[in-house]
């Protein structure tokens, strides 16, 4: 488990063309680090589960069919300085947060997500990357967490 962690790393350290100084301050062996962007995007994301449960029966449905609520654990969410660019059919994007499926990995742009100040968009981004690990959305396909977010907005 270990070594996974360790290649995981490094593969996100030269894919993300992380300096080798931003790497050694990325922490040491055993060490753990909080991070306040990734904290709020976690919590961004639990309530707007909690949100679906309690308004959207629909939506819940969905949701409960995928592995979401069971596997929840299993995901790691790293904030990052770095843009995060994802190209789609030729077009190129710098998104807020991106993720990796295969890995249970959801990355934060630090600056970007900062710059969102309407809670229920940063809920339904969140929404958003959790789905897309699961396969429920994907680039440009919002079909879960766009209801969501309009279903919050129309609230009176």
């Amino acid at each position: 488990m270990m070594i996974r962690k360790v290649l995981l790393l490094l593969s996100l350290v030269i894919a993300l063309g992380i300096s080798p100084e931003a790497f050694a301050r990325m922490g040491n062996e055993g060490a753990n680090g909080g991070d306040d962007i990734g904290l709020e995007f976690q919590g961004a994301y639990f309530s707007a589960l909690d949100d679906i449960r309690a308004s959207h029966p629909d939506l819940l449905l969905k949701v409960e069919a995928s592995r979401l609520f069971k596997e929840i654990d299993e995901m790691t969410v790293l904030v990052v300085n770095e843009p995060l660019r994802v190209t789609f059919d030729g077009i190129t994007q710098d998104s807020v947060a991106t993720n990796r499926p295969a890995e249970r990995l959801i990355l934060v742009n630090r600056f970007k997500w900062a710059e969102i100040h309407d809670e229920t968009v940063r809920m339904g981004i969140a929404l958003h990357e959790a789905l897309s690990v699961f396969g429920l959305e994907s680039t440009g396909k919002y079909p879960i967490s766009s209801r969501f977010v309009s279903r919050r907005k129309a609230r009176p």
